[in-house]
């Protein structure tokens, strides 16, 4: 029964990342609309139920824990030590995760496919990944102004995004990149040109960015997916993404679009995750 089911997420940190804030909020909001017993904690010590982990840290910090025993561990797969360009995770770290954690959930199809095929894993499944959805459906648009996000490291190949939009879309008149804070040092390596404006953001700057962008421009190998992607769909942008991604020598990503766009909806995601929680049977 679903009354006899409980659900728990550890607080939300204050300087926590932004998407696991939204993540672990959004499954709160909506597990709660299903009727699940859903709360908040600090501590699991002697509690039953399930435990949805928002970023790796946390799993760390569950392992230190005492009395965990009847405590399920549900974590997101949202990267892989399988695509060549992951630097942050090896591959027998990820298969002792994998492992460790009792209801792996993935974003996509293929993603759940590459895991189970490489690693011989079976207790993984597709969920969606949840964000949080724009209410307006159009957007007054900038014309020729592009946007491009991410890290400034060399797996996001920003430089390839910003070749794309000054050699390949001829009416560019304004390139925004998007870094993330404490990247600004990076700048140093980047070309300076005056259709090019390099800015700090945080989740709602990027966002308002793209509210007015009439392109997206993503060419990062280091992602499986990209959440940037989808909440640039969401606002009208004309998605372009390079080649590179697309070379059968390199990890088979996956595209999003204005088709697909319900993996992304934090209701479907949360009917999903409930459903395999009440059919959990351990391995």
């Amino acid at each position: 029964m679903l009354k006899d089911i409980n659900i728990y997420f550890y607080h939300i940190q204050p300087d926590s990342i932004h998407w696991v804030k939204e993540y672990k909020s959004l499954y709160y909001e909506h597990l709660m609309k299903l009727g699940a017993n859903v709360r908040y904690v600090d501590k699991l010590d002697s509690l039953d139920g399930f435990l949805i982990l928002g970023h790796y840290n946390e799993y760390i910090r569950f392992k230190k824990e005492k009395n965990t025993d009847k405590i399920k561990t549900i974590a997101q797969s949202n990267a892989t030590a399988l695509n060549p360009f992951i630097y942050q995770i090896t591959k027998s770290q990820e298969i002792k995760f994998l492992y460790d954690i009792d209801i792996n959930i993935t974003a996509r199809k293929k993603h759940t496919q590459i895991l189970k095929s490489n690693y011989l894993y079976t207790n993984i499944y597709t969920v969606g990944f949840p964000i949080r959805i724009p209410k307006k459906k159009s957007y007054t648009k900038t014309k020729g102004l592009a946007v491009i996000a991410g890290r400034l490291t060399p797996d996001k190949l920003v430089y390839e995004s910003l070749r794309i939009a000054i050699d390949e879309i001829l009416d560019i008149e304004k390139i925004i990149v998007c870094y993330p804070k404490s990247q600004k040092d990076l700048l140093q390596y980047y070309p300076k040109r005056k259709i090019i404006d390099y800015q700090e953001c945080d989740n709602e700057k990027l966002l308002k960015y793209l509210e007015k962008a009439e392109y997206y421009i993503i060419s990062s190998l280091g992602d499986t997916s990209s959440v940037s992607t989808v909440e640039a769909l969401y606002r009208c942008c004309k998605l372009i993404t390079s080649e590179y991604r697309k070379m059968p020598s390199h990890f088979p990503y996956y595209y999003d679009n204005q088709k697909n766009l319900e993996y992304y909806n934090p209701k479907q995601c949360a009917k999903k995750l409930l459903d395999i929680i009440k059919n959990y049977q351990p391995l």
